[in-house]
C-alpha cells in the first residue's frame, strides 16, 4: 500500500533510528526502501539488521532529489512517503493512523500530517512546500510527471519545487471540479531531525536559489 523511501549519505546512525521507527515484521502493507547516495560508510551491520528493507545505491553522489527520484522509479505501491535520514515516525499506531485516513479518504491525492521539527520545536504541517509528514498519490505524481529536482547544485530545497507544483496543480483542479484534493490532519505523527552536518544543511543559502525548475 504504502512505500517508504528514505535517502541516506554517511549517517548509519540516522539510519538505524529511521528504520526502527517504521519497519515492523507484523506491518505487511508497508515496502521500505533505502537508496544509498554513494557513501563512503558501511551500511552493512544495517542491512543484517533490517533484513526486510530494500537497499539501493546510486552511482554517484546526486543528491536527495534524485536519489528519490530513482528509488522511486524502482518502487511500485499506490502511496509514497519520503522520511529523510534521521527522521522518525512516532509509533506503529502512527502508522496504522495513516493506512486508516488514506482507506477513508481514497479521493485525496495528497494526505499531509503534522510534524515537530527538533530545530525550532515547532509543531508543523505545511501543506505547500516541505515534504515531511506527506503522503503522495503516485498516480497523481506520475500522471503529471512531478519529480524532484536533481543535478548538480539541488542539494538543498530539492523537494520545494515538487511540492509548489503539486499544490498549484491541485489548486486548479479544485478551482475546476469544487472537490479538495489534500487531506490535512494536524496529528504529528512525524519529526525531522535536524543534521548540521549534512550537505542539504551546509549549503542550504549556497544552493536554495540554483534548483533546476
Amino acid at each position: 500500500m504504502i512505500d517508504i523511501i528514505i535517502p541516506a549519505y554517511n549517517d548509519p546512525v540516522g539510519l538505524d533510528r529511521t528504520l526502527a521507527s517504521v519497519v515492523f515484521p507484523d506491518v505487511d502493507w508497508i515496502t521500505v526502501t533505502v537508496i544509498d547516495d554513494c557513501s563512503t560508510e558501511n551500511y552493512q551491520y544495517i542491512q543484517d539488521k533490517f533484513s526486510n528493507v530494500t537497499f539501493l545505491k546510486t552511482h554517484w553522489n546526486c543528491g536527495p532529489g534524485e536519489a528519490r527520484n530513482m528509488a522511486r522509479r524502482l518502487t511500485k505501491e499506490p502511496y509514497i512517503l519520503f522520511i529523510d535520514c534521521g527522521d522518525i515516525i512516532y509509533s506503529k499506531w502512527c502508522l496504522y493512523e495513516i493506512k486508516d485516513v488514506i482507506l477513508n479518504n481514497p479521493d485525496y491525492y495528497i494526505y499531509q500530517w503534522g510534524w515537530i521539527d527538533d530545530e525550532t520545536n515547532l509543531l508543523r504541517y505545511d501543506t505547500h512546500h516541505s515534504t515531511p509528514g506527506k503522503i503522495y498519490s503516485r498516480d497523481f505524481l506520475e500522471s503529471h510527471g512531478i519529480w524532484q529536482c536533481n543535478g548538480k547544485g539541488s542539494y538543498a530545497g530539492e523537494d520545494l519545487s515538487m511540492n509548489m507544483a503539486c499544490v498549484n496543480i491541485l489548486r486548479e483542479l479544485s478551482e475546476k471540479t469544487g472537490k479538495e484534493y489534500i487531506k490535512v490532519n494536524q496529528l504529528p505523527i512525524y519529526s525531522t531531525v535536524t543534521n548540521p552536518n549534512s550537505l542539504t544543511h551546509k549549503n542550504n543559502k549556497e544552493f536554495m536559489y540554483k534548483q533546476t525548475p
